[in-house]
């Protein structure tokens, strides 16, 4: 606890100095209070004296699976803070006490000539994300006022243990995830006297829907037109959700929220050549593979 041992010299004095440095005495050692801190500890009686470093945390664990690194700490053996007295005025029983952080370092090199740190606060476990990476562990502690403890190693100081990250596999992913797919649109286009005009439909001819099918189950599509396109032109079409699009270029077509289609090469001007594409063709001027996303 903080006091002034000069206090009742200076009430005598000047009254208003005492009442002010008896408040800043008073709101210094509630915030010491709530924090958990002796604002003037015993152990820094003597100038330059620092608060003793907790011991090192009790151990640590660590396993890698699908690039995560999952860690846990155990409390430091009889971590004792030295600001914090008993109440009583008896010898503090052993605890682990609310300002005490703790620190994880992992390294690519069981020397750790390279350290990545990782603040913990008082939490004592972690999942990181680093993915397929191999990776060796230590940790320690400090109080806020003190300096760091010993380290924990993961294994040994002298052998400390990899760890591997690991990867996802397909025994990660969701069942019958969508990762392949096929639909039975039609594209077509038509001479619409100064452009081209593409068509997409289903099975059921022009104006039917068509279907989209994956491993997660099929989704049905309007049919729809593009205007205006060049004649004798090849167009990757896609679905953005609320309408069709044509593009004459494949990249411009991979964008991740768009519905592959197919891709057509237009009618020649006056209603010959072209060539009908989609996912599956229905007579008309030859095939096209529909593009792959």
């Amino acid at each position: 606890m903080l006091t002034i041992p000069q206090l009742k010299h200076i009430e005598a004095g000047d009254p208003y100095l005492y009442e002010a440095l008896k408040r800043i005495v008073g709101a210094v050692n509630s915030l010491g209070t709530r924090l958990g801190l002796d604002p003037a500890p015993a152990t820094q009686s003597t100038p330059g004296q620092t608060v003793a470093a907790p011991p090192a945390p009790g151990a640590i664990s660590v396993t890698g699976a699908r690039g995560i690194f999952s860690v846990a700490l155990a409390a430091p053996n009889a971590a004792v803070n030295p600001n914090l007295p008993s109440q009583s005025g008896a010898a503090r029983t052993p605890s682990l006490p609310a300002p005490l952080s703790f620190f994880l370092e992992a390294s690519p090199d069981p020397a750790f000539a390279q350290v990545t740190t990782y603040p913990l606060g008082g939490a004592m476990a972690a999942n990181l994300s680093l993915g397929n990476v191999t990776r060796y562990w230590r940790a320690r502690a400090k109080y806020i006022e003190s300096d760091f403890g010993a380290y924990v190693y993961f294994g040994t100081a002298a052998q400390p243990t990899p760890v591997a990250g690991g990867v996802a596999t397909s025994g990660d992913l969701a069942p019958n995830i969508a990762s392949n797919f096929t639909n039975f649109a039609t594209i077509d286009s038509v001479d619409a006297g100064s452009s081209a005009t593409a068509r997409i439909y289903g099975t059921g001819g022009p104006g039917s829907a068509w279907t989209r099918i994956t491993g997660q189950g099929s989704t049905t599509f309007p049919p729809g037109t593009i205007a205006g396109l060049a004649y004798s032109t090849l167009y990757y079409i896609v679905w953005d959700g609320a309408a069709y699009l044509a593009f004459t270029s494949l990249p411009a077509a991979l964008v991740d929220k768009f519905v592959a289609v197919g891709k057509v090469t237009t009618i020649d001007a006056g209603g010959s050549g072209g060539f009908t594409g989609g996912g599956g063709s229905s007579g008309g001027r030859g095939g096209g593979p529909p593009i792959v996303v």
